[in-house]
């Protein structure tokens, strides 16, 4: 059952999704998309094929509202996929007077975990050779065996596409020069910190800064990403120090925003499995890609026209050995980690799926992995 981890036991502290019954009354309507969808969104829809559904309507703002009213309340965010909103309050006592609201169906608080994931190894940076190396420096072997430098030279390098970036945060990533190009030519157009509700995104934790730099890098002689001319979304959905569940709903929230300023591609180097409380534990059975709320959300971001792409897990040399969630959802491309000679590493995690898909879907050098660091300086890291 979907909402089976939710069960109470070691709870986050204030804070609970609300999800509602309907969305009758509201001021939204599926002939008015522009209302709550941007103009590139709308035409992503339009150019696959893609009509609006239900889903797509916002939650309605008088139920939110009515909630707010009920005492001292904070709103997180709106689900408009799982018509819910996240809400934050430390009286306890609201919870009954939340559940009493005619429109609401359910409050979940909820529980917390940390990530049990097998630790990124980071190595000093090798010696660049020039000669072999050339404008891409030392990443070009990471390029080279995916043919992305082929893709370049047949002009191939993100241009007029938009990336949504999904991580623990982006630390110093706006000083580091890799990224200058695409800055100052107004190529990241958009951040938001769902942890914190701040814009700000360029604080907390350096994963997603270095998972950026594989991708939007153009630094010649050094490190040329994958996507060096797309522009990007920046989103912080992870609390790296102390995580609870409500980072799976501040996921579908960056996706839901994702979806509404148009974005291509969604990216996502996470994964949730484990719990501290054991009780709260995912199993292998659960791995059918309609458990968890994530991997559920995972599939509706496919469903309106974006490519999901995800890491598989770093849980191969561990006790759980899986793929992570949302790497086992149909509709996402799990990304496997490989040696720079093509074989499997050892901390990739492993498929199959619960019901025997495939999974990952696709594999790439994920150890040794040239990356933008903190402070203007270059690293090699592990890690899908």
């Amino acid at each position: 059952m979907l909402l089976a981890h939710l069960a109470v036991a070691q709870l986050a502290p204030g804070k609970f999704w609300v999800l509602f019954t309907d969305k009758d009354y509201s001021p939204y309507s599926l002939d008015a998309p522009e209302a709550f969808l941007s103009q590139r969104s709308i035409d992503r829809r339009l150019a696959q094929g893609i009509p609006l559904k239900h889903n797509d309507l916002p939650v309605n703002p008088q139920y939110v509202q009515q909630v707010l009213d009920l005492g001292d309340i904070g709103l997180l965010y709106t689900s408009r996929w799982f018509n819910a909103a996240g809400f934050t309050f430390s009286d306890s006592t609201l919870v009954s007077s939340i559940e009493a609201l005619p429109f609401v169906w359910e409050v979940r608080q909820m529980p917390a975990y940390r990530h049990r994931e097998v630790p990124r190894l980071e190595q000093p940076a090798v010696a660049r050779n020039d000669a072999d190396w050339q404008m891409y420096g030392d990443g070009f072997h990471q390029l080279w065996m995916l043919n992305g430098h082929k893709l370049h030279h047949d002009g191939f390098t993100g241009e007029g596409k938009l990336i949504a970036v999904l991580d623990a945060g982006f630390n110093q990533a706006h000083e580091i020069d890799a990224f200058q190009p695409l800055i100052q030519d107004g190529r990241l157009v958009g951040t938001y910190d769902f942890v914190d509700t701040q814009t700000n995104v360029f604080h907390s934790h350096s994963h997603g800064t270095r998972v950026w730099s594989a991708m939007a890098s153009y630094w010649p002689d050094s490190l040329i990403g994958a996507a060096p001319q797309a522009s990007y979304l920046l989103y912080r959905t992870e609390n790296a120090s102390w995580e609870y569940q409500m980072e799976e709903i501040n996921w579908i929230a960056a996706a839901e925003a994702a979806d509404s300023a148009g974005a291509d591609v969604l990216n996502t180097s996470l994964g949730y499995t484990l719990f501290d409380d054991s009780t709260q534990n995912y199993t292998w059975a659960d791995l059918n890609g309609q458990t968890s709320w994530i991997s559920r959300g995972a599939n509706i971001a496919a469903s309106k026209g974006m490519l999901v792409v995800n890491s598989a897990g770093n849980y191969g040399g561990g006790a759980w050995y899986h793929i992570g969630m949302p790497a086992d959802a149909d509709s996402v491309l799990a990304v496997g980690a490989l040696w720079a000679d093509s074989t499997v590493s050892w901390f990739s995690s492993r498929g199959p799926t619960a019901d025997g898909r495939v999974k990952p879907n696709v594999m790439a050098q994920g150890v040794q992995t040239r990356l933008a660091n903190v402070n203007n300086t270059m690293m090699t890291g592990n890690g899908t």
